[in-house]
């Protein structure tokens, strides 16, 4: 129910300030992703077993909590406003994990590979010079490479 209400000096309650995921890919927004996921952990509603209820139901009940707006779901009578907020944090706290790994996997891939990928490149890139140098000088060391035709009376030498 406290998600439901907004905080003071606020203009969103807590459910819509846990629904927004990070929209930045630093390691700030990594970091408040995670803050973001032990918030909605915190609630513990994703370890109650609801093996009774199907899992259909749960995300349909979600999807319709999800698209609703807090005070309407505040004004829900008790056994349903319960059972919406259960299926959209459940929701809410699989989704948050999702979303940081993602980003955990983009900040991986942009931040940390690629650097290393051009490192590396860079050093391939200043050892072209002296390949080069190092293929004139065997080039003059080298004889020419033998002919393939032989030389007859019709074929010129």
């Amino acid at each position: 129910m406290a998600t439901l209400k907004t905080p003071e000096g606020s203009r969103f309650s807590e459910l819509e300030r846990l629904r927004r995921p990070p929209t930045r890919t630093t390691g700030t927004a990594f970091a408040r992703a995670l803050e973001r996921v032990d918030e909605i952990g915190a609630y513990r509603l994703g370890r109650l077993r609801l093996s009774q209820i199907p899992p259909n139901r749960m995300a349909a009940l979600a999807r319709y909590a999800l698209g609703s707006k807090a005070p309407l779901l505040e004004r829900a009578q008790e056994p349903k406003r319960t059972a919406k907020l259960t299926a959209v944090m459940r929701h809410l706290e699989a989704k948050a994990i999702d979303e940081a790994l993602d980003l955990f996997q983009v900040l991986m891939a942009t931040r940390l590979l690629n650097t290393a990928k051009r490192k590396t490149e860079k050093e391939r890139l200043s050892t072209l010079p002296q390949l080069e140098k190092a293929s004139r000088a065997s080039g003059r060391w080298s004889s020419p490479a033998p002919r393939a035709t032989p030389c007859t009376s019709w074929t010129p030498c």
